[in-house]
This record gives C-alpha cells, sequence and structure tokens, in this order.
C-alpha cells in the first residue's frame, strides 16, 4: 500500500512515530507525530499500526478481549505428507499445517498462562507433552526447531470486525481492525501458487 501511494504524483511521504490523532468536537483531523513536524491534518485519517494498534482505543470500538496465547513453531525441511490437510491434535490444542514446501506450521493454544520461554520451561513442555503427538514425518524438524529456540508466542485476541467506525474521520484497516487467528495466517502463502 505505501509503495503504492509512493508512486502518485499527489502523495509525500514524510516518516514518524504518530502518537495521538488530532482530535476535535469528536471528529479526527489528523494526527500527531514525533518527526520534523508534529501535526498533519486530513479530511480522512487511516489507521493501520498492527493488532497492538496504540490508536484504537482514540475510536469507538468493540473492546478487544484475550483469550490466552498461541505458540508457533515453523518445521524446515520436512517429509512430504498429505498435501492440503491440517493435522488436529485436539486433546494437546495442536494445529499442524503446510505453508511451503517442505515447510509445516505448528500452532498450540494455551488458555492460560503458557511456559516461560527463557528459563526453558517451553523446550521442556514442548518436548515431553507435544513431541510425542507429532507425526513421525515431522517429528526430527520438530525437535529442531525446539532446540534452535524457534519458538513464537502470540497473544490470542478476540476482536470483530466493524464495517466502519463511529469516529467520523477516521477507518481502520488490517490487524488495527481485525485480528484473525494465527491458524489462518497461512492463506496468503496459498494464494501465491502453494497448492
Amino acid at each position: 500500500m505505501r509503495k503504492k501511494a509512493m508512486s502518485l504524483p499527489s502523495v509525500e511521504l514524510k516518516q514518524g512515530m504518530v502518537t495521538s490523532l488530532e482530535i476535535e468536537s469528536g471528529v479526527v483531523k489528523g494526527i500527531n507525530y514525533k518527526g520534523d513536524e508534529r501535526t498533519i491534518l486530513a479530511p480522512l485519517t487511516i489507521v493501520c499500526d498492527g493488532s497492538f494498534s496504540g490508536l484504537r482505543g482514540l475510536i469507538n470500538l468493540p473492546k478487544v478481549t484475550k483469550h490466552g496465547h498461541c505458540v508457533g513453531l515453523l518445521l524446515k525441511n520436512c517429509q512430504a505428507m498429505d498435501p492440503g490437510y491440517v493435522y488436529a491434535l485436539l486433546d494437546q490444542r495442536v494445529g499442524i499445517y503446510p505453508i511451503g514446501m517442505g515447510e509445516y506450521r505448528v500452532l498450540i493454544g494455551f488458555p492460560g498462562k503458557v511456559p516461560s520461554t527463557s528459563n526453558g520451561d517451553m523446550a521442556h513442555f514442548l518436548k515431553t507433552s507435544i513431541a510425542p503427538e507429532i507425526p513421525p514425518e515431522l517429528y526430527g524438524a520438530f525437535m529442531a526447531a525446539v532446540e534452535e529456540g524457534q519458538v513464537k508466542v502470540a497473544p490470542m485476541h478476540s476482536m470483530p470486525a466493524v464495517p466502519c467506525s463511529s469516529t467520523p474521520g477516521a477507518i481502520l484497516l488490517g490487524d488495527a481492525l481485525n485480528v484473525r487467528h494465527p491458524a489462518s495466517g497461512n492463506r496468503r502463502r496459498h494464494e501465491r501458487g502453494y497448492e
């Protein structure tokens, strides 16, 4: 989106850290940011600062609720399994699905507190509780990912999308507006041609 906007002769790019929205009488008039200028005014402000948006709270949207965490691992150089299938280990809240040739994503849902990655508790949990359930074709790649510390932890949010904000002058896009479950994060790679 940025590249496309920059290609237009009527667009001037300015970079800085947005600190707040400029709001006047309940209408978003622009942004305040750290940089050469402090305020930029515009008839429409597009907010797309991600799932941890610092600006979402300034616009009247439904509350974001947290439902636990999702732990993810990327398995590389895997033996081929049946393409197009997702493997679910329901008792462990684990999903395994292909994201590329020889690559699989493993997602583990934690409704509560996750084991610490810094003190080795997460690696121990993965090796003792999850590894025995991993399909044999993926076991070696799973253990390698755990040993290499390729474990990512992300909060799971429920953030329903709304057609538009009730605050005039601003709209939200992307993860600032609506966050999907991490399991749906492979869709773009499939659209790029992986079958």
